[in-house]
């Protein structure tokens, strides 16, 4: 798996700095009922670089008790991946009353709840989303079921309103079908526009995907596949432990040559890890770093295999 190795060497410590953002071609887009909608944000995304707000990411993270080795981590992180595309399942299936999330107490004290797999979900999205805005990363969301995606960080949008717009569009009850092809594709195809840039800075965009069922509008694995020949690392987030659901996303995963982590919830992801890696406790911080899409090895192994001596070194480094 092609991974850029962590390092403690050039340490972010600059306030701002330059992570070049590409312009996505203008397009025609169509709602996945065959609605034409106006031209979306593609035409804001003219600017040749984003600056890094690395102040508003520290302050951000820090109210999220994210460790400072892990938010130096984030920053590089950004400067390998400065695109990143959220293609979010809000299907009526995310009704669904089987999933967790963190919940804090007035007296400070956190515990896992259960929830719907939408609440699960938008809790993720909410970070993201507000990371996203603090870093001034260009960051696209996009609902299965909404007229037009949101996009945060594209340097010339207001970013305070696209934020609440997509915080509006969480707290609709999720509703409609999974066509997840036509923003496979349509992601694809903005993400071939500026493949040679990405090449050229040694970047890559990252394709996150989180749903509970399978496309009702074609086949996933032919959609995915371009993505074998352009610069892009994919993130499928689970939202289901459905038996049926997990062995759909692992087979599209052992069908394809794609970098490509395919993660379950907190609950989830931390029982895997503890079969293989017992010496690390599992936090919502590093699920969220997974999610957002992170190329380290020593991360992408934590529920794969046994890290060795060297390995928990260098794991270590990140924290």
């Amino acid at each position: 798996m092609d991974a850029f190795q962590p390092s403690t060497a050039g340490r972010a410590n600059e306030h701002v700095v330059e992570a070049y953002v590409l312009p996505f071609e203008e397009e025609e887009r169509h709602h996945p009922s065959g609605t034409k909608t106006s031209p979306s944000v593609e035409r804001l995304l003219k600017v040749n670089q984003n600056k890094i707000n690395i102040p508003a990411i520290k302050q951000y993270l820090s109210s999220c008790k994210w460790p400072t080795g892990l938010q130096e981590t984030f920053i590089l992180n950004l400067q390998k991946i400065p695109v990143r595309f959220f293609i979010c399942d809000d299907s009526g299936s995310m009704n669904t009353d089987d999933g967790h999330r963190l919940y804090t107490n007035g007296q400070g004290v956190t515990k896992l709840i259960n929830c719907t797999r939408w609440s699960e979900l938008t809790a993720s999205l909410t970070f993201h989303a507000n990371i996203a805005k603090a870093a001034n990363s260009l960051t696209q969301f996009r609902l299965l079921n909404a007229l037009t995606p949101v996009t945060l960080g594209d340097g010339e949008s207001n970013p305070d309103a696209e934020l609440e717009r997509f915080l509006d569009l969480l707290n609709e009850s999720p509703s409609g079908k999974t066509p997840l092809c036509v923003h496979i594709r349509e992601v694809v195809r903005q993400i071939s526009s500026m493949a040679d840039k990405l090449r050229s800075k040694g970047q890559r965009a990252c394709v996150v995907i989180a749903s509970d069922g399978e496309s009702t509008d074609g086949d996933v694995a032919d959609a995915l596949r371009p993505l074998e020949h352009l610069p892009a690392w994919v993130v499928i987030r689970l939202c289901t432990d459905e038996e049926k659901i997990v062995n759909y996303w692992n087979n599209i995963d052992n069908d394809l040559e794609l970098d490509m982590d395919v993660l379950d919830d907190l609950e989830g992801e931390a029982k895997e890890i503890e079969e293989v890696n017992g010496w690390l406790t599992y936090g919502e911080p590093l699920h969220r770093l997974r999610e957002f899409g992170i190329p380290i090895k020593e991360i992408d192994l934590l529920d794969e295999a046994t890290l060795t001596l060297d390995q928990i070194r260098l794991f270590a480094s990140l924290l």
